[in-house]
C-alpha cells in the first residue's frame, strides 16, 4: 500500500504564491527561505487558480511556464481528498450565513484534513473553516 503522509507542515494559499512568484524580496519569499519548500504544500486547486492566472495574463507561455516548473519543486496535495470535509464546512457556513467560496473551502479544507497551517493573506475567510489553523505571512 502506498505511503500517502504529508511531510509538509503549511500548505500556501494561492494569493500567498502569487506574492513568492512575483518577487524574490516579498516578505512571502523571505519566510518561504526561512521554512523551506520541503515544508510547503499547494492544493491542485491552487494549481488550477495560477493556470487561469496564466492564462489571462498579457504572457500566458511564460506564466504557464513558471507555474509548471513551480509543480516539480513543489508538493501539490489532491483536494478529493477533502470533499467530504468541505461539504460539511459549506453547509454549516451557509446555515450561518458566512459561506465562503468554493475554491477557498477546498483548499482551506485540503489544508484541514491533511493537518497543515493554512498560509493566506485572507485570513478572515478561511478563518471560518471550524478546526483549521491559519496564519499569514504578510
Amino acid at each position: 500500500m502506498e505511503d500517502k503522509r504529508v511531510v509538509a507542515k503549511y500548505l500556501l494559499d494561492t494569493d500567498m504564491v502569487i506574492d513568492l512568484l512575483r518577487s524574490s524580496s516579498s516578505v512571502v519569499a523571505k519566510k518561504m527561505r526561512e521554512v523551506t519548500m520541503a515544508m510547503c504544500a499547494i492544493a491542485d486547486i491552487t494549481l488550477y487558480e495560477l493556470y487561469c492566472g496564466a492564462e489571462a495574463s498579457r504572457a500566458p507561455a511564460a506564466n504557464y511556464a513558471v507555474v509548471n516548473l513551480l509543480k516539480t519543486k513543489i508538493t501539490v496535495l489532491s483536494s478529493s481528498d477533502a470533499y467530504e470535509e468541505a461539504a460539511r464546512q459549506k453547509i454549516r457556513l451557509k446555515k450561518l450565513g458566512i459561506a465562503i467560496e468554493d475554491n477557498d473551502l477546498l483548499i482551506g479544507c485540503t489544508a484541514k484534513v491533511n493537518n497543515l497551517v493554512a498560509v493566506t493573506g485572507n485570513t478572515k475567510h478561511l478563518g471560518r473553516i471550524e478546526g483549521l489553523d491559519v496564519c499569514s505571512w504578510r
